[in-house]
């Protein structure tokens, strides 16, 4: 259904309701304001368990920006490529 696993979200579930603690998930990352022209705004690498995702974006208008988000797809190596622009 949707692309998900439904036997392991329901196991996650049940752990869950079992032990809340062992379904949370710290998840840190520290980005980078962009100066070149062009370049989107901020830019991060977001870590997830079989890989990474680069994340950048633009702020509104009202801040200086474009308010286009722009993502780069999850590899595995983290030699991502652009996804959208």
């Amino acid at each position: 259904m949707h692309n998900l696993d439904v036997e392991a979200l329901e196991a996650t579930a049940a752990n869950a309701r079992d032990d809340p603690g062992a379904v949370r998930r710290e998840v840190a990352f520290e980005g980078e304001w962009q100066v070149a022209e062009g370049a989107p705004q901020f830019r991060a690498t977001i870590p997830f368990p079989k890989g990474e995702v680069v994340f950048e974006a633009d702020f509104p208008p009202p801040m200086g920006g474009t308010a286009r988000p722009r993502t780069r797809s999850p590899t595995a190596s983290g030699a991502g490529s652009p996804a959208t622009r």
